[in-house]
């Protein structure tokens, strides 16, 4: 088991990365923890019922579009940043929520 707030707070860091990732090895290395982080928090909401499905979706695309691992659809990459970020917002707010109900 992962803790979800620490796991949301090291994914925007990796947005972060992937944002200023110049090198194909960089690229690469984000990739594989942005995908790593996307399965334990995944499977976490799963085990949970955290409500982050959708946002991990959304966020793990904008991520490797930045990177050049999924398609961009002819968005740039300073729009799959902002998304990403987006989602990560969500994704706080919604677990807050979801904590203050069991609280």
């Amino acid at each position: 088991m992962i803790d979800p707030s620490l796991a949301i707070a090291k994914f925007e860091q990796l947005v972060w990365l992937a944002a200023t990732a110049e090198s194909d090895i960089d690229r690469a290395t984000l990739f594989g923890a942005v995908m790593a982080l996307c399965n334990a928090l995944k499977e976490e909401d799963a085990a949970r019922r955290l409500g982050l499905e959708k946002c991990l979706q959304g966020a793990r695309w904008s991520v490797c579009a930045m990177l050049g691992y999924d398609t961009t659809h002819g968005h740039d990459k300073d729009t799959h940043l902002v998304w990403a970020l987006g989602w990560v917002a969500i994704m706080r707010r919604t677990l807050g929520e979801r904590q203050g109900d069991t609280e």
